[in-house]
């Protein structure tokens, strides 16, 4: 299976399978693109407005290495030093929300493959290069465990970006999400008069527990 058949799979929720590690050319970077370009055009449509750009090569960045990522998964016999080299250098830019909204196209499924990860390998390097990458990008992290310190100005401040964050942490139940005020703030006025759609939740926001 080449890049592009991989994120065509991807985001129809199939079973996926994976070519051996190698280099990727050009044109199957660019055939993800093409895949890239058309899965963001639909998803936008049910995105929170307003909705950033798309940023095809923060797209690009975070679809090649949560590929590699899933490769290292299947193939295990790649030593820590090769899954550092292929995966450790950090995005080449600012984080702005285009950035974040790129990225998150692909990164969004970093929660359920750290714990495919973990399952096969607790111990794995690649494990721990996963749950790093979740203290990065924060909006792609939801649900996944242990993260600190994660840098949610970005989202905060973005209108789009802040509803949709607080969507999915209502969604997924994520608790340790709740210890940002800013956070607490955002969920207080989602839930609003209807803090029963997401009770446990609801508990942790003082807007719901405090007497008025």
């Amino acid at each position: 299976m080449k890049f592009g058949s991989f994120l065509i799979q991807l985001f129809a929720e199939g079973d996926v399978a994976f070519p051996p590690l190698g280099a990727m050319t050009e044109r199957e970077l660019l055939e993800g693109d093409a895949v890239l370009t058309e899965h963001e055009a639909l998803w936008r449509l049910d995105q929170p407005a307003p909705t950033p750009s798309f940023d095809l090569t923060a797209g690009r960045w975070g679809a090649v290495r949560l590929f590699r990522a899933c490769q290292f998964v299947l193939y295990r016999e790649a030593d820590a030093a090769a899954i550092e080299e292929e995966l450790a250098p950090p995005y080449p830019g600012p984080l702005t929300p285009a950035v974040c909204y790129s990225v998150d196209l692909t990164f969004r499924y970093l929660p359920q493959l750290i714990n495919f990860a973990r399952s096969a390998s607790p111990d794995d390097p690649l494990v721990a290069r996963l749950q790093i990458w979740g203290a990065e990008w924060p909006l792609s992290s939801v649900g996944m465990a242990n993260l600190e310190e994660l840098p949610i100005d970005v989202l905060i401040d973005h209108p789009g970006l802040r509803r949709q964050y607080v969507d999915r942490i209502i969604a997924i139940g994520d608790l340790a999400r709740l210890d940002d005020p800013r956070v607490q703030a955002a969920i207080g006025q989602a839930l609003g008069m209807y803090p029963e759609l997401a009770p446990r939740i609801a508990q942790k926001i003082p807007a719901f527990t405090t007497p008025t």
